[in-house]
Order: structure tokens, then C-alpha cells, then sequence
């Protein structure tokens, strides 16, 4: 049992790594939308325009390893930033 938990956090990080640049561009949105009350204001108000379902915006410093859960959650809910 102990192999394959080795085994599936080996694909885990080797998975992660193809995404890392995605992450830390997605944190680094959330810090830059959260160092400003009239940034969050219109992060909120575009989010009402578009019709997303919202839950928060947040980040927790040091939760990039296995973070998939937050990232599930930000494309789940339709919160990835739209080109």
C-alpha cells in the first residue's frame, strides 16, 4: 500500500509541475485583487455582471502543495480569469 501512495505522489508533483506557472499566476491575481479595497470592489462587481457563482476570494500563503482542491474549486466555479 505504501508503493502505490508513493507511486500516485510521485504523479501528483510530476502533474503540479505542468501547471506551477498557471498557480502562481493565479496567486499572484488574488494578492494583486486583495491589496486593494476598489480592485476587490470591482473583482465583485464583475463577478455579479458575469453571473458567477462566488464563494470568496482567497489565498493561504504556503498551501501550493497539494493544492488541487483550491484549484478544483477556482474551475469549478467558473472562477478562472476569462481572456
Amino acid at each position: 500500500m505504501r508503493c502505490c501512495a508513493h507511486i500516485l505522489s510521485l504523479i501528483m508533483k510530476d502533474g503540479l509541475k505542468e501547471i506551477k506557472d498557471s498557480i502562481l499566476k493565479i496567486r499572484n491575481a488574488v494578492k494583486y485583487v486583495k491589496s486593494s479595497l476598489a480592485r476587490f470592489s470591482r473583482f465583485k462587481a464583475c463577478v455579479e455582471q458575469e453571473g458567477i457563482s462566488y464563494k470568496g476570494l482567497y489565498f493561504r500563503p504556503g498551501q501550493f502543495q497539494g493544492s488541487t482542491g483550491t484549484i478544483h474549486h477556482i474551475l469549478d466555479s467558473g472562477g478562472a480569469a476569462r481572456g
